[in-house]
């Protein structure tokens, strides 16, 4: 999933946040990751999702996504979820 920020945002914070193509290849410079994110949503049409950024979306992605502990080798939760 690819959050859209506002015109801007994306761009004082160096294009970090083109996630997929960041969780992807991490060594691709953050000057390069918009074009890597457009490249990835061409290749991959349907599979890479995009959706407007929101608080209300950040409060359900924390609530449901895990975090893996490679020691205890589970999914655990955040540690502020319930």
């Amino acid at each position: 999933m690819h959050a859209k920020f506002p015109v801007g945002f994306n761009w004082g914070l160096l294009n970090i946040l083109e996630h997929t193509a960041h969780h992807i290849a991490p060594q691709i410079p953050l000057y390069h990751l918009a074009r890597a994110q457009a490249a990835l949503k061409t290749e991959y049409a349907g599979l890479v999702t995009q959706e407007r950024f929101s608080l209300s979306k950040i409060r359900e992605t924390f609530a449901i996504c895990k975090l893996w502990d490679p020691v205890g080798k589970r999914w655990v939760g955040y540690p502020h979820s319930r």
